[in-house]
């Protein structure tokens, strides 16, 4: 198979899984997005998507509510870049990035003194990198003074935010791409 149709197989995979979970469909979500993570590092693919495809996977669990496992994701990718010598301007702002998503889901789990101190990071390392992080500057003070912050609330601040990625508006159906022996295989496993 050709680099480019590669390419277009497992974005499509992970457009798929993207329609699924916007479906209410968060099972056969997180299998495509494995599938593609899976397919994209086999053949070589740049790291961008491994990390593009494992945020679509953390977004999903962290709307299931499983904030604490997505902290925990987020602590070892921190300690991942933490690590390397030099960042290029995709790693350091996918570390921003993943600062602001542990600052949040702490929020999340009412653990405001650690969301401030990942907001903090976050900020910290934007100005490093010349790099903005809108999500630590709206929620520092927020977290700051101690606020109590409704779910409600706060989701209705990410939204505006466009926090998260994956709306109707971020997919292209016409490149998605379904694998029935995939979607049998989770139906029968769920």
């Amino acid at each position: 198979m050709e680099a480019a149709e590669e390419l277009s197989f497992h974005v499509g995979l992970a457009e798929q899984g993207k329609i699924h979970h916007l479906a209410g469909k968060d099972t056969l979500a997180l299998g495509y997005f494995r599938e593609a993570l899976k397919r994209a590092v086999n053949e070589g693919a740049a790291e961008i998507f491994f990390r593009y495809y494992m945020h679509l996977s953390l977004e999903v669990l962290e709307k299931q509510g499983h904030a604490e496992e997505v902290v925990e994701y987020c602590d070892r990718a921190i300690s991942h870049y933490g690590e390397q010598d030099t960042l290029d301007q995709y790693a350091a702002k996918d570390l921003i990035d993943t600062w602001q998503r542990k600052g949040i889901c702490l929020m999340k789990i009412e653990n405001n003194t650690e969301a401030l101190k990942a907001f903090n990071e976050a900020n910290k390392k934007a100005a490093e990198y010349g790099i903005k992080a809108p999500l630590a500057k709206a929620f520092l003070p927020w977290v700051s003074r101690s606020y109590t912050i409704r779910p409600e609330q706060l989701e209705r601040q990410l939204k505006d935010q466009k926090y998260f990625s994956i709306r109707p508006d971020t997919i292209d159906k016409n490149r998605a791409i379904r694998l029935e022996g995939l979607e049998r295989s989770l139906a029968s496993a769920g």
